[in-house]
């Protein structure tokens, strides 16, 4: 089911269907290809959602990577 997925999420990204593959990346757990498919969709909300739901999983470099990605002009 996890190949499907996969290769489900890796059309809808290629098609630009970005806020769908996000979603069947998240899906199948690959949490960095979510976020970046969510910044190319434009989808503050879900990226913020993502951060914060998973900000255990990162190192304090990488989540600070990922402010630095996804909101320079803030920083």
């Amino acid at each position: 089911m996890t190949d499907l997925k996969s290769e489900t999420a890796e059309s809808a990204y290629f098609a630009e269907h970005f806020d769908e593959a996000a979603d069947l990346f998240y899906e199948i757990n690959d949490i960095r290809r979510a976020l970046d498919c969510y910044k190319k969709a434009n989808n503050w909300d879900k990226i913020i959602k993502l951060l914060n739901l998973h900000k255990k999983e990162f190192s304090m470099e990488e989540r600070m990577a990922f402010l630095n990605k996804f909101f320079p002009n803030f920083l």
